[in-house]
């Protein structure tokens, strides 16, 4: 064969497998960056949670309201509810996120839709700077900077998005049969009897606060408190304001297991500061600022529900850290009412002027709820004292303020 014939064959069997890979990428779409996939049972929920399908999702679809925030707000908070009305709910919230990457997304929502409401999930680890940008947010359309050449060409005919592909295309050929259904039922009902294989809240629980926020350096361990962040955050509201759109700021209701947590990291007060901060910019009693903040953690009530032992699960929690929809949708009740100055209720509005109030009112919870559980407080001590050492080890190597931008 001669050199020359030798180039055509391989330039043609590069642009056959190129344009297969093309089609298979089009088809698929697992981003929703192409807008021309196959209409398949399952596209869309393989990939809907990472930044790259959410960032496509606010550019092309309807949103009245948005959800900001981390994966509390992604896992908690319901887009599907009567309580929102004939509204539709867009979810932007990202796993592991901070307000770096969330003010960026709420830019590009205002650039693509006309939301009348919009509400954020306020968390501690979002004031946080040791969290940066997150390798897939960089590469999507989150990242005004990014190429819009490369991302295509990446969707086309890249590595990552050609693993979807095929991530999808086999989830697809392997539906599921009736028979494969009916058999996976016996098989879970056949464990709910054994429960021997079955973990409980309280072991989820532990694994949440010893393996995440008693050592890892980006959530409690080594945290510091940006005033970038909260710049940002404050830059957010501005917008809203000029804008007239209404922004809920919900601080999550975590259990009374993670304000305990906190307090035992030496962070609480961050938290309180925190409190204290998002209820300046939300401005006084009798203002009409269109901003709304909502505490929802405390030591009574949902917050402080029971912790069972054994393979028991909780109602309202799947472990400290994250609360079930089902008490999300208490969350949306509660800011959709019209009785917003409700005290007695769950979730209580903050104002500039009574944040301090608010913050003492807990004080005093955390002290009777400690005075009424001591096998718990006990407990709690128990798991942070086991993770010293590996603690004191992530915390000598952490390096905060590295990503302050």
């Amino acid at each position: 064969m001669s050199y020359r014939r030798y180039l055509v064959c391989f330039a043609t069997l590069t642009a056959v497998l190129s344009l297969a890979l093309a089609a298979l990428n089009v088809s698929m779409d697992p981003y929703g960056a192409l807008r021309h996939a196959l209409p398949l049972p399952t596209q869309g929920k393989i990939l809907s949670s990472t930044r790259t399908a959410k960032a496509e999702a606010l550019r092309h679809e309807r949103c009245d309201v948005i959800l900001l925030g981390t994966s509390r707000v992604r896992t908690g908070i319901p887009t599907t509810s009567d309580l929102w009305g004939e509204r539709r709910v867009c979810d932007a919230a990202l796993d592991g996120t901070n307000l770096y990457e969330i003010e960026k997304v709420f830019r590009l929502a205002l650039r693509h839709q006309q939301p009348t409401r919009i509400l954020l999930g306020v968390d501690l680890l979002l004031f946080g700077d040791y969290r940066s940008e997150n390798a897939d947010f960089a590469v999507s359309h989150f990242n005004s900077e990014a190429s819009w050449v490369e991302y295509y060409a990446e969707k086309l005919l890249g590595r990552r998005a050609t693993e979807a592909s095929l991530k999808l295309l086999k989830k697809n050929l392997k539906r599921r049969t009736v028979h494969d259904d009916e058999r996976k039922k016996k098989k879970r009902r056949k464990g709910k009897r054994g429960k021997s294989n079955l973990k409980g809240t309280r072991e989820a629980v532990r694994q949440t606060l010893q393996q995440k926020f008693f050592v890892d350096e980006d959530t409690y361990n080594a945290f510091h408190y940006s005033q970038n962040r909260l710049q940002l955050l404050g830059e957010m509201v501005k917008t809203a304001r000029e804008q007239k759109i209404r922004l809920d700021l919900i601080i999550n209701p975590v259990h009374a297991f993670q304000l305990e947590a906190m307090d035992r990291m030496g962070i609480y007060e961050h938290f309180e500061q925190m409190k204290l901060d998002a209820a300046r910019l939300a401005g006084k009693q009798g203002e009409s600022t269109g901003v709304y903040l909502w505490d929802f953690t405390g030591y009574e009530g949902y917050v402080a529900e029971s912790v069972p032992h054994g393979s028991k699960k909780m109602r309202w929690y799947s472990e400290s850290s994250h609360y079930k929809e089902n008490l999300g949708k208490l969350v949306v009740q509660r800011i959709t009412s019209s009785n917003a100055g409700d005290s007695s209720s769950f979730g209580r509005r903050l104002f500039a002027d009574t944040a301090a109030e608010q913050n003492a009112l807990v004080r005093i919870q955390r002290k009777k709820w400690r005075s009424e559980n001591p096998s718990e407080t006990r407990w709690l001590d128990m798991l942070y004292e086991q993770t010293a050492k590996e603690r004191e080890r992530r915390a000598r190597s952490a390096r905060p303020g590295d990503f302050t931008p």
